[in-house]
């Protein structure tokens, strides 16, 4: 009887579930989660990881893990987070995880390893355009990121400059993040590996450092034997050079761009073997372009000579070019003389009417040439810097305005085209004719700019390709802007109006449209009289003439 009874209340408890479980299930939800996914495995420490990350708040804080520990936060954009860097942590894999700091939410685990880096710098290497000078000492850096915990690394540099190659051996120990630093001193920290004689930093050129061959990416290093790969007028040469004989003579030759060279000169050495010599004449005139120096011992002949090129690259000036109405003009070739060295330069306007050139500091001469024609001279100063040169070169073009309009009227007329022609004679003493061509705007005017002054033109006006005007333009005196009104004629039409017994039909509507205006609106329109006669006033042009009886028009 219990054990009945006790099978009525299971009964009874699982119909009261059955029933309330439907309500228990929708107030389930499930909260979403952040996602991650990573567009690589595995990378170096520094190194930047693209991720398609997603967070749950909008815009909301977030958290990269690795291994459960914030290596990086930031705010989401939207729901996004693009990217992270790579953590400065020892080698190895690690789980990356997705945080969701105002949601409390986190991804799913992610495996990313970390991969050991080697960087190599040069630590005392001069700003451009200085270089490292025979003699000089060189410290070299070397990194080590993502490396093994407290592991002691032995690692082997090498310097090659031609053929001649150094190396040292250096030990670093890791820290507890798996990172190492330690600089080591070209030359003085090296030893001979086929180098001639004792490693020094004796020869001009290109210095490569590699670290256990291919451990990290090579670094180069300049030496030279001026202390500038450029320099710029009135700068002082300096030329240093070592590994020469205690009080040894040396000559000395400077080439310049064009080949020319100043008589050479004789140094002589220090008791250490060290030629030092400066000069603030050499480059007081200097010419824009490369040069050579040269040093040639009487006792000492280098395996490498001590020759050097170097460049004197002038500064970035522009010019800008206008008319004599204040517009850029393009297409002008500035020809430019500097008044004190006699060099010649030269270049052209661009569409926005500058001209782009180098120049050193110094006084110049242009001359402007638009279209084989001289329009203008003048003087500028350069101040030795990047610069533009204000006020802007005026040059002798001006812009001329051409009006249309109906005769007896201030009625404008579009779409007219106008012709100008002009025989100039060039720099050249050569004769030259040019020809423009334009349309009238809606406004019946057209604008010609950059014609030339003090020349006579020929302008003529065309309706329907039959020109209905020709007239003389002096561009005398010089101003910025010529005006010229030309008169578009009226003419008087007759039309008469006849029956087909050719008699005088009155009361008739006749209509003229041109043909060219755009618009249903009649030019003029009249009723025919007793005579059948309609007078329509209109302009010289092709017209369409429409005729009504009084009811239909």
């Amino acid at each position: 009887m219990q054990h009945k009874k006790f099978l009525y209340l299971l009964v009874a408890s699982i119909l009261i579930l059955s029933a309330f479980l439907p309500i228990l299930i929708r107030n389930v939800r499930a909260e979403p989660a952040p996602t991650l996914i990573l567009f690589k495995s595995k990378g170096k420490v520094g190194e930047i990881i693209s991720i398609n990350g997603t967070i749950d708040t909008e815009n909301g804080l977030y958290e990269i893990r690795f291994n459960g520990t914030v290596v990086e936060s930031g705010t989401a954009i939207g729901n996004k987070v693009e990217n992270f860097t790579v953590p400065n942590l020892p080698a190895g894999q690690y789980d990356v995880t997705l945080y969701d700091v105002n949601a409390s939410s986190e991804s799913q685990p992610v495996q990313f390893t970390i991969e050991t880096a080697y960087v190599l710098d040069i630590v005392n290497e001069p700003e451009k355009p200085y270089q490292f000078l025979e003699g000089d000492n060189v410290t070299i850096s070397v990194t080590i990121k993502g490396g093994e915990n407290g592991t002691t690394y032995s690692l082997n540099l090498t310097v090659t400059v031609y053929d001649e190659v150094s190396y040292n051996i250096t030990k670093l120990k890791t820290d507890e993040y798996g990172y190492a630093a330690g600089n080591i001193t070209y030359p003085n920290d090296f030893i001979s590996l086929n180098f001639t004689g004792e490693v020094s930093i004796d020869y001009v050129g290109i210095y490569t450092v590699k670290l256990n061959e291919t451990l990290a990416e090579p670094v180069n290093f300049a030496v030279g034997i001026t202390d500038r790969k450029e320099y710029h007028r009135g700068e002082t040469l300096i030329i240093h050079a070592t590994g020469y004989q205690a009080n040894e003579t040396a000559t000395v030759s400077v080439k310049f761009p064009d080949g020319s060279e100043i008589p050479p000169f004789n140094v002589t050495a220090t008791s250490s073997g060290i030629i030092h010599y400066e000069n603030g004449t050499i480059l007081s005139k200097a010419p824009i372009g490369e040069y050579m120096v040269q040093i040639n011992g009487t006792e000492t002949i280098k395996k490498y000579p001590d020759v050097q090129n170097f460049t004197v690259p002038g500064f970035t000036v522009i010019i800008p070019v206008e008319n004599l109405n204040g517009e850029p003009v393009p297409e002008v070739t500035l020809e430019i003389l500097e008044n004190e060295t006699g060099f010649h330069y030269e270049t052209k306007t661009a569409e926005n009417g500058n001209a782009t050139i180098k120049l050193e500091r110094g006084n110049y001469t242009w001359t402007a040439i638009y279209k084989e024609k001289l329009v203008g001279e003048g003087r500028f100063t350069t101040r030795g810097e990047n610069e533009t040169i204000d006020p802007p070169l005026e040059i002798s073009l001006a812009t001329l305005d051409v009006k249309v309009i109906i005769e007896g009227t201030s009625k404008t007329v579009p779409f007219v085209q106008i012709k100008i022609f002009c025989n100039y004679t060039t720099v050249n003493d050569e004769n030259k004719s040019l020809t423009l061509s334009n349309e009238t705007n809606v406004n019946g005017t057209v604008e010609f700019k950059n014609v030339f002054v003090n020349e006579s033109y020929i302008v003529e006006a065309y309706k329907y390709d039959v020109i209905f005007n020709r007239t003389t333009l002096s561009t005398e005196p010089e101003k910025p802007v010529y005006s010229l009104n030309i008169t578009y004629p009226a003419k008087t039409l007759i039309v008469t109006i006849l029956d087909s017994a050719n008699k005088a039909v009155q009361g008739i509507m006749v209509k003229a449209y041109e043909l060219t205006n755009g618009t249903s609106v009649p030019t003029d329109e009249g009723e025919s009289d007793e005579n059948g006669v309609v007078s329509l006033g209109l302009t010289f042009g092709w017209y369409r003439l429409r005729v009504f009886k009084p009811t239909e028009a």
